[in-house]
């Protein structure tokens, strides 16, 4: 599990970029929940951070592994997103782009770890919503607000277990 864990608690000892990483998710946290959209801009611009972060620095210093890992891991959580949105027709799009930018702070493990406790809180989520009745199965409910809660709790475990 502590391979799963360790970029996570790799950013509890870089708060710098622990901050970046909180407050990119809170931005599109709060796009999405107000619009149900996050923009291009919104995701260009954190690509570019990402980028430079976590892809040109690791490169400059020499360490191709990182910047590679880094690049794979934001494609694999790009296309793990695309395939459901093609096969379902379902509309995610900026979704899809929000996890390809923000994949370049994970690794190919740590991703699947990440999508995978968002979509088991969102799926939690909406369930107990259409079971109280508050919402129903066709009702859009934006994904963008699980990506921050999988990353705190990402976080949090992290922490406590490491």
């Amino acid at each position: 599990m502590s391979d799963f864990l360790s970029v996570f608690n790799q950013y509890i000892n870089e708060p710098v970029v622990l901050v970046w990483l909180i407050l990119s998710l809170l931005i599109v946290t709060y796009t999405d929940v107000k619009t149900l959209k996050i923009p291009n801009k919104v995701n260009g611009f954190i690509a570019i951070v990402n980028i430079i972060i976590f892809v040109l620095i690791p490169l400059i210093q020499g360490d191709w592994q990182s910047s590679l890992t880094s690049m794979g891991s934001a494609l694999i959580g790009f296309v793990v997103l695309l395939i459901p949105s093609v096969v379902t027709g379902f509309n995610m799009a900026g979704d899809i782009k929000f996890i390809g930018a923000f994949g370049f702070a994970l690794t190919p493990i740590s991703m699947f770890l990440f999508l995978g406790v968002s979509l088991v809180t969102n799926i939690f989520t909406n369930g107990s919503l259409i079971i109280m009745k508050k919402k129903t199965y066709d009702d859009v409910i934006p994904f963008a607000p699980f990506f921050l809660i999988s990353f705190l709790m990402l976080i949090g475990i992290s922490w406590v277990i490491l």
